[in-house]
């Protein structure tokens, strides 16, 4: 194997905040090189100077024996450096084709040749079997169908290097199996990859060899066969954690909402459940069982009928702003496109869905917003070297913590979390189930609605089972198993 890439002693700081501290790797062709670490360990900074988005301090690049220096991403490209974002990069208002070939569209007679360029995406699509129109806008995708669609374009350019952060945070497990197909694909073709991610069974499946980052320091590089998961998650957190759903039962019989044949035309089907004061109920299924359909539903973003009824009254949820009137908060599944306003300061997310809490005669008072902030940071223990700093620029996991925080301090009584863990670390997830144990234990009453089975299972009280909109099963914690979920997750009798 040839080396591909050598990185050596690179260095980065934003707004006076050092967050990579002389980080050196190399990748050789054929291998696949896994990075992990907490959240604000410098992970997507580093990727992001290699694939040209950041421009480094200190420090060198090589590719092929030649010395880099990015300005951009397209010189990168050029380079042979491709990346999947953690984040969605689609414009949601281009077709599929268009963001395939967005920069480098094929003209004829100087002309866009779009025939050539559907076909040649319909090519892709079809080999990581997709059933996409590429004439389809991006915005009527699915959140995991256009993580999809990320990878198709991504593994379409002419890339030495790939860069894969997070690329199976959206996907089920047949997506997911297809992108391992396509990564032994390119190992064999001689490709080098960068595979960020926070699950180690797939790190253990697909990685060659591992480096964990903490605090923007390499602390450990070696094969993955010589080490333990346990050793991965103390290098990376700097302790032991003996307790991944450290779940307490604070659930009471008092109902918080009710729900009754709640229906979304094509969507959902008479769904019908009750939450109580100080409970987790975990609602389980496979992508498009209808769990984000529900959520948004309860959250007043999509028109329903059946009945929605919040301490014992019947309630009109027809809009956000009404869910939020009523005591319902919402932390959705992408936290980028729905959750945030990226260009917006950590201060100013915090403070928007709080501004009657901290405002007197319709003028914000700096003083309660700023001990409302404080509050928040400390009990979510956000990572920001300056508050006023772009949420944008916090990593992942502060960002989720970001997203939290501001109903925690909120003090909704209602909580509906659709996949709060995405892409988040094993630290900083312990830390969001600690605080939905204080939480519930204040009598929050929590709807968790999540891809990971593991986590339903561990923080939940009760369980939902969802299949094509329906609700299939219903579970005491103490009855339910995988085995029993996925029996019904499936459509199972």
């Amino acid at each position: 194997m040839s080396q591909l890439l050598h990185v050596e002693g690179v260095s980065k700081s934003f707004y006076g905040n050092q967050v990579l501290h002389s980080v050196g790797l190399s990748l050789m062709s054929g291998e696949v090189l896994a990075i992990v670490g907490e959240n604000g360990a410098g992970k997507s900074t580093l990727i992001k100077i290699l694939a040209g988005i950041y421009q480094l301090d200190e420090g060198s690049i090589t590719i092929a024996e030649q010395t880099c220096l990015f300005a951009n991403t397209k010189e990168a490209e050029k380079a042979g450096v491709g990346i999947i974002h953690q984040e969605l990069n689609l414009i949601s208002q281009l077709s599929i084709a268009e963001n395939f070939f967005l920069g480098r569209e094929p003209l004829r007679f100087g002309l866009i040749d779009w025939a050539t360029m559907r076909k040649e995406t319909a090519v892709v699509l079809k080999r990581l079997g997709l059933n996409l129109d590429p004439k389809q806008i991006c915005s009527e995708l699915t959140v995991e169908e256009q993580q999809m669609v990320e990878i198709a374009r991504a593994s379409s350019k002419d890339v030495k290097i790939m860069i894969m952060d997070e690329p199976t945070a959206a996907l089920n497990d047949r997506e997911t199996k297809t992108l391992f197909a396509l990564i032994k694909r390119m190992k064999a073709q001689g490709m080098g990859i960068l595979y960020i991610s926070h699950r180690l069974d797939e790190i253990a499946q697909i990685a060659d060899r591992i480096m964990v980052l903490r605090d923007g320091r390499e602390i450990i590089t070696c094969p993955v066969k010589d080490i333990t998961r346990e050793e991965i998650v103390f290098h990376m957190v700097g302790r032991d954690i003996t307790n991944m759903y450290p779940r307490e039962n604070t659930a009471s019989d008092k109902t918080m909402l009710e729900v009754h044949n709640l229906s979304v035309q094509g969507l959902l089907e008479n769904i019908s459940f009750s939450l109580h004061k100080g409970e987790i109920l975990g609602v389980a299924g496979l992508m498009g069982c209808g769990k984000k359909e529900l959520a948004d539903a309860l959250f007043g973003r999509l028109p329903y009928t059946g009945e929605i009824m919040i301490n014992g009254q019947v309630k009109k949820l027809s809009n956000p702003s009404m869910a939020i009137k009523f005591g319902i908060g919402f932390v959705p599944e992408d936290r980028k496109g729905e959750g945030l306003m990226a260009r917006l300061s950590t201060r100013e997310n915090i403070s928007l869905p709080n501004l009657n809490q901290i405002s007197q005669g319709g003028f914000i008072s700096s003083r309660a917003e700023k001990a409302l902030l404080h509050r928040a940071m400390q009990k979510m223990k956000v990572r920001t070297h300056d508050e006023e700093q772009p949420v944008g620029f916090l990593s992942g996991g502060n960002q989720q913590k970001v997203v939290l925080g501001k109903w925690v301090e909120g003090g909704v009584p209602i909580l509906i979390l659709n996949e709060p863990t995405r892409g988040i670390d094993v630290g900083a997830r312990t830390e969001i189930y600690r605080l939905l144990n204080e939480l519930t234990a204040a009598g929050t009453a929590a709807l968790l609605l999540s891809s990971d089975l593991p986590e339903v299972l561990g923080m939940s009280d009760r369980v939902l089972v969802m299949h094509e909109g329906r609700i299939t099963a219903k579970f005491d914690a103490i009855d339910a198993t995988q085995e029993k979920v996925m029996h019904y997750a499936v459509g199972g009798n």
